[in-house]
């Protein structure tokens, strides 16, 4: 068995082939596309939509220490943040629920 050092944001090889390490980036993008979306069409499907693939890539990218796929979620996140204020019947699901917990 040959002892494999993982290379972030590289090809590494293994006893099985060779594999790219994740880094982020592909969910982020695809985040900010939702987000985008959220904020100029339907806010109800895309803006969470958009929150599950930026939680996902915003993991992946921290997992692996890779500063680009980190600044990208960072982007979503923002988006998301945006089209989840944009969004009066996001805002409406939100403000019943903190209504009711008080």
């Amino acid at each position: 068995m040959k002892n494999n050092s993982v290379e972030r944001g590289k090809i590494v090889s293994n006893e099985l082939g060779q594999k790219k390490v994740g880094t982020g980036v592909v969910p982020g993008i695809i985040a900010c596309v939702l987000a985008v979306l959220g904020i100029f069409t339907i806010g109800m499907v895309f803006v969470p939509l958009a929150a599950i693939v930026t939680l996902v890539g915003t993991i992946i990218a921290a997992k692996n220490a890779h500063w680009g796929g980190i600044g990208v979620n960072v982007l979503a996140w923002v988006l998301t943040l945006v089209g989840l204020f944009t969004s009066p019947a996001l805002l409406a699901v939100l403000g019943f629920g903190l209504a009711s917990t008080g």
